[in-house]
């Protein structure tokens, strides 16, 4: 997975760059094609959920890793054809959102149940500092290169989840299914469990504050703060530091806590990042950038806490034969959550920064009404955090 997401970490920053720059596609088509393929996610997730409970997390997450590589290896020659660039990005999309439902759920399959969440943690912490790492050969490639070595990132992003879909192939063993799925109803059993409904909202509003931050916060400092570009790409490198060390500890700091108190603490931690960021355009100028970098920093300690939930919280509350179902739909809530943010963030921000944050302390505010609202129906012993 660390060398999966390193090929990420090459291409994901400059996949648009490549559609514009390399292939010659306008940004209001590239943009469109990727918003579609997005969308897309809302259809394929469910059915994700639902293959991966019938024909096993292993075998779909191998099946993610080459369905990525065909499709990102299709992009490398795409010619200027929307159609083609639809097939080749719909691919991709495809994969990944398999990936995000199968990979968790083997991660739950292979560790032991009272270190679950350590696992995910460290796999998150991993993950990230592949992309980070990724990220930073990828810019020294580019300024090496130039905009030609786009084509020489693609290549390696190709390589690389080939190379993990057969280590994953070849030295993963194959977890046995105890349990037909059918007795459990399917999605509609998932559907009417208010306690997964409930806490995937919430967990759902927490990745609406995450997205606000990741989206919006370059535009506010930019536009609105008037500072340098090079700034907002500092202040990520910060939040990838701190998920990529971070979340281990985080994990020791709320041991044997309540999964729904976790997400209040998490809606605590942003609503203080929120008000920091308001308040930016007062704070003098000679001292506002590492007062951004403090900000940042607090506002990642919400992150540090809500990721490692993402395959916690659903393998927590799932029978083990809809697991995967449970994934799909924490995995779905990203999907959604991409899909508005965009626009939520273009609309505050187009009246005043200060509203930007607003929004970001009222989506954390639902997170925290939402998760302790839930524990009318949630029994704290099922949803507890494993013990140190």
């Amino acid at each position: 997975m660390w060398i999966e997401a390193l090929g990420r970490g090459l291409f994901i920053y400059f996949y648009l760059l490549y559609l514009t720059k390399e292939v010659g596609f306008p940004l209001s088509t590239a943009g469109a094609v990727l918003s579609i393929v997005t969308a897309l996610g809302l259809a394929v997730t469910p059915l994700a959920g639902s293959l991966v409970d019938r024909l096993g997390s292993k075998e779909m997450l191998v099946a993610s890793q080459f369905i990525c590589a065909v499709g990102y290896a299709g992009l490398l020659f795409v010619p200027h054809s929307v159609l083609l660039l639809l097939l080749n990005a719909g691919l991709i999309s495809i994969g990944e959102n398999i990936f995000w439902v199968g990979y968790p759920n083997l991660v739950s399959q292979i560790a032991d149940p009272e270190h679950r969440d350590r696992w995910f943690a460290f796999m998150g912490m991993s993950r990230t500092a592949g992309v980070g790492l990724g990220g930073l050969i990828a810019s020294a490639v580019i300024a090496i290169v130039g905009t030609h070595g786009y084509k020489v990132l693609l290549g390696a992003n190709v390589c690389t989840f080939a190379i993990a879909g057969v280590i994953i192939l070849l030295r993963v063993s194959r977890i046995a299914r105890s349990r037909s799925t059918r007795e459990h109803g399917g999605w509609m059993a998932v559907i009417r469990d208010r306690r997964i409904m409930l806490l995937a909202t919430a967990h759902g509003f927490g990745v609406l504050v995450i997205l606000i931050v990741f989206q919006g916060l370059p535009l506010y400092v930019v536009d609105e703060l008037k500072l340098p570009g090079w700034v907002p790409g500092l202040l990520l490198a910060v939040n990838t530091g701190i998920l990529a060390a971070g979340q281990s500890i985080g994990l020791k700091l709320v041991a044997g806590w309540r999964r729904t108190r976790v997400y209040v603490l998490c809606a605590a931690i942003w609503l203080i990042g929120a008000f920091l960021f308001a308040i930016g355009e007062y704070i003098p100028a000679a001292i506002v950038i590492p007062y951004l970098f403090l900000a940042m920093v607090i506002a990642s300690g919400g992150e540090v806490f809500h990721l490692p939930q993402n395959g916690g919280a659903p393998t927590a509350l799932a029978p083990e034969a809809l697991r995967g179902r449970y994934l799909a739909l924490f995995s779905l809530v990203w999907t959604v959550a991409g899909i508005a943010s965009p626009t939520m963030v273009s609309l505050l921000l187009s009246v005043n920064g200060v509203l930007l944050w607003a929004g970001m302390g009222a989506a954390a505010l639902a997170t925290a009404a939402v998760a302790l609202y839930s524990e009318r129906v949630i029994a704290p012993d099922v949803q507890r955090m494993p013990a140190r």
